[in-house]
């Protein structure tokens, strides 16, 4: 296995110019005798390249979505850190995946994100011991709540950030394609405070990936980067959630035509080769997600595997 920098080809979307994103580390496997002789490795009888991205951070070793998570996937040589983000009360962007803080924080206070300050979050501790729905998660230590605004400073230039925006739903009836009918709405602010946040620093945007689940708050961003005149400078990733996946025959030209995405993220129990294919062929690159450390990469033509680590 060895190391290589490599170059990725995108077209500009306002030029008919080409230009190129550095991004380093991506993996070159190889296969070698041995493997071909090993059934178990058939997935890397290929030379594979691709990009390795990390979901939230080395979650095994760290609280997801924290800076020591972070400072650990830089280490590990990652590509492309994948960061929950929600809004505070203030308008300020923090690193979490959860509304709500009381499975994650010393003292369990039943308390929601968007309804505190930064400082107010600043100020809670993330507990050593973390409740999921199915699993506990022990760590050595406490830690503590991350902002973008320090994320992006500091790891800018050590990883390309992908931005995930949490939070953004309320509870109204909008079309999320022209034939989806979805059951939430996004409220009016968010896109802006991303916006506001991100043109200040077009320099670096070559480094940022922009996706949400919601996909009416990325129709928004995409509005005010092109008002703002750097829709060429930013990335744009269309997330496709399971609902959105199984509730829709997938028009190709019209995700093309309405979001225009840089990357396609797609569940790999949802993904085929087909559908990679398509999306490839239209210079879209395609992004599957989770997989384990050892897991089986299953397609070919994916410019990013995002691994829970």
């Amino acid at each position: 296995m060895s190391i290589t920098n490599s170059y990725y080809e995108y077209k500009d979307i306002a030029h008919s110019d080409t230009k190129y994103i550095s991004l380093l580390n991506s993996i070159n496997i190889t296969a070698t005798m041995e493997q071909k002789n090993d059934p178990n490795k058939l997935n890397e009888l290929k030379e594979i390249k691709y990009n390795k991205a990390c979901h939230r951070g080395i979650v095994s070793k760290y609280q997801e979505n924290t800076e020591d998570g972070i400072k650990e996937a830089i280490r590990q040589k990652f590509d492309i850190i994948d960061l929950d983000v929600m809004i505070t009360q203030n308008g300020d962007m923090v690193c979490s995946h959860d509304k709500n803080v009381k499975d994650f924080v010393v003292g369990h206070q039943d308390t929601m994100i968007q309804s505190m300050t930064k400082d107010q979050i600043k100020n809670l501790v993330i507990d050593k011991e973390i409740i999921y729905s199915d699993s506990v998660m022990k760590y050595d230590t406490t830690n503590k709540f991350c902002f973008l605004e320090d994320v992006f400073d500091k790891y800018i230039d050590d990883i390309v950030i992908w931005i995930d925006i949490k939070g953004t739903e309320i509870l109204q009836p909008y079309y999320c394609l022209p034939f989806l009918k979805c059951f939430s709405c996004c409220d009016d602010q968010s896109a802006e405070i991303l916006n506001n946040f991100l043109k200040t620093r077009k320099d670096k945007l070559h480094r940022v990936i922009v996706s949400s689940s919601n996909h009416l708050f990325v129709r928004k961003f995409i509005k005010l980067v092109q008002k703002d005149g750097y829709r060429d400078k930013i990335n744009i990733c269309f997330d496709f959630g399971d609902n959105t996946y199984n509730k829709i025959l997938v028009d190709i030209d019209a995700i093309e035509e309405i979001y225009k995405p840089q990357y396609i993220a797609i569940e790999r129990t949802l993904a085929t080769q087909m559908r990679i294919d398509e999306f490839v062929n239209k210079g879209i690159k395609m992004i599957i997600y989770s997989y384990s450390p050892d897991g089986k990469l299953d397609f070919e033509n994916v410019d990013t595997y995002l691994f829970d680590m």
